[in-house]
């Protein structure tokens, strides 16, 4: 799947291989809008997101919760904090998958 902010979510299937190109996803199932809206200026002030990360909406985690995951890394969060996703995507973003390849 192409880089992007998906509100109405993805499929695991498209996810899995977007963590085999090495790229960053971030699932939230943030049921308050202002923290929404936090996570989406999070996400687009990381100039990496635009290249390696793929955010969706996912009801299968708990509600508050923030998940990003790499190839062989989940970190989980409540709410959403900046300096942590940040570090994240610095830290895995088109390093870890068995294939590099930007979204």
């Amino acid at each position: 799947r192409a880089c992007g902010f998906y509100e109405d979510g993805l499929d695991d299937r498209s996810i899995t291989h977007n963590l085999e190109h090495s790229n960053i996803v971030v699932s939230y199932n943030l049921p308050d809008e202002a923290q929404l809206d936090e996570l989406k200026s999070v996400i687009n002030d990381i100039g990496l997101a635009q290249i390696w990360g793929v955010t969706r909406s996912y009801d299968k985690i708990p509600a508050g919760q923030v998940a990003m995951a790499a190839w062989g890394v989940l970190d989980t969060m409540d709410g959403v904090d900046k300096d942590r996703i940040t570090i994240f995507f610095e830290s895995y973003a088109g390093s870890l998958g068995p294939e590099v390849v930007p979204c």
